[in-house]
């Protein structure tokens, strides 16, 4: 490799930072540019701030469940600044160790807004001056915004979006999520566990479109344990304020009254105004920026990665594609690969996937054999109390895995197993002829791994 190329990154979250720290390891001289804070939307307004109030509100959760050991819990007191000065305190310490990162390999890092205005020349709009920067490659790593519909007026004090939420001293007592997605559910979980009454809002038949019908039926009786409102199949068509609350107007023209409203309908590439448009690099309809197998844009010294490509919107997606592009800019040809992505919702349970759903492969009439494990059968889970939950493991005939679903305490954690068993073209049976941990969550994989031939030994 040429120890004098330079590489540039324009954005600096998870994908970004990542991007700029392996190109200095492997010799390069490389600029960072960012206009916001260190660590993106998922460090800061994101994945990390609801994990913090996840984990928060769940265990107050079970600080009350004591009741069910006969353990007094009726004294639990507990102040909500307090717990968001430990989210700002969690955030700032992760934010440091990102700067620490950045100072120790090396790397010029420049606040401010990046535009690449010739494909060998970027330019940076900073607090008090405009920087030209001389770069032989150029990474775009600028990350979303949530999609704000015109309609739902906008105005960051009681309509809302996360780029808000997490930042709000007082919560309020009655709110309406619009939106059934990821983030929605994870926010709309802790919101009612800290004692807001919570309203969904889902233009499908149910929450979580896009996850596996089996557990959402499952996770939506316990989002009803916590007292939340779920509406499917509705839409919203404009949100107003009046007399110091939020009015919400459904399609059905129902008018739903709560103190706030917290918009959380998707999110949309931040693909404007970050090149010029004489560079030819183009974008598809949804403004994704297009690139080959190799993140590659139509321009050969231009490459694109995380949310403003086609792939899925997840951190550790943005990370992956950053070491994918890192390694073609520096000449070891890889293809991104996208067999065996996971994808996680945080909630309590948790509810982990990978490769096919079992709804896709009936959709696409694709032959498959099933396994499952309820963790209610499980010796580590009765220990923990934590028995709501399942693993399903889906199978090709001959028992290759192509897709897996875990519901259930530490789901996160378990799911690596079946991603290497996807990525490495596993069968159920060598996943059976593995020795696994007693007591264990992970007995669960091996137990839905024997149920696929009808082997399990300790399901009933």
């Amino acid at each position: 490799m040429d120890k004098d190329i330079t590489i540039s990154i324009i954005g600096a979250g998870p994908g970004g930072y990542e991007a700029a720290i392996l190109a200095s390891k492997l010799g390069a001289k490389v600029n960072l540019i960012e206009n916001k804070e260190l660590g993106g939307t998922c460090l800061n307004k994101g994945c990390i701030p609801t994990k913090i109030f996840l984990h928060t509100a769940n265990k107050i959760k079970e600080i009350k469940d004591l009741k069910s050991l006969n353990i007094d819990t009726s004294d639990l007191i507990y102040n909500f600044k307090d717990i968001l000065d430990r989210k700002n305190k969690d955030i700032n310490k992760l934010r440091n160790g990102i700067n620490n990162l950045i100072k120790s390999n090396h790397i010029n890092f420049i606040k401010g807004e990046g535009k690449l205005i010739k494909d060998n020349l970027i330019q940076v709009k900073t607090k008090n001056k405009k920087i030209e920067l001389p770069t032989d490659y150029t990474i775009l790593a600028t990350g979303s915004s949530p999609i704000i519909p015109e309609s739902f007026n906008y105005n960051k004090n009681n309509i809302i979006t996360t780029e808000e939420l997490f930042d709000l001293e007082v919560l309020p007592e009655t709110i309406v999520i619009i939106g059934g997605g990821v983030a929605a559910v994870e926010i709309c979980q802790y919101l009612s566990r800290f004692g807001v009454k919570v309203t969904i809002i889902e233009a499908e038949d149910h929450i979580l479109p896009n996850q596996d019908k089996d557990i959402i039926r499952k996770f939506t009786r316990i989002l009803k344990k916590d007292k939340v409102k779920i509406l499917t199949k509705t839409k919203v068509n404009s949100i107003k304020e009046k007399d110091n609350k939020i009015e919400v107007i459904t399609d059905n023209d129902k008018v739903i009254v709560a103190d706030m409203a917290l918009i959380c309908v998707g999110r949309t590439p931040n693909t404007n105004n970050i090149y010029n448009e004489s560079l030819h690099i183009r974008r598809d309809n949804n403004n994704l920026i297009k690139v080959n197998n190799f993140l590659q844009t139509d321009n050969e010294r231009v490459y694109a990665i995380g949310d403003i490509v086609n792939s899925p919107m997840l951190a550790h997606m943005a990370s992956h594609e950053a070491f994918t592009a890192v390694n073609n800019i520096l000449g070891n040809k890889i293809e991104i690969n996208y067999k065996a992505v996971p994808n996680a919702l945080y909630t309590e349970p948790e509810i982990t996937s990978v490769g096919y759903s079992e709804d896709e492969l009936k959709e696409k009439n694709i032959p498959y054999l099933k396994g499952t494990f309820p963790f209610r059968l499980l010796g580590k889970a009765i220990s923990m109390n934590q028995t709501d939950g399942m693993v399903k493991i889906l199978t090709d005939p001959n028992q290759k895995i192509i897709g897996a679903t875990i519901f259930g305490t530490h789901a996160s954690d378990l799911i690596m197993e079946l991603v290497l068993a996807i990525e490495k073209n596993l069968s159920a049976n060598e996943i059976s002829d593995l020795i696994h941990p007693h007591p264990s969550l992970s007995e669960a994989i091996l137990e839905a791994a024997r149920d696929v031939s009808d082997l399990s030994i300790n399901k009933l």
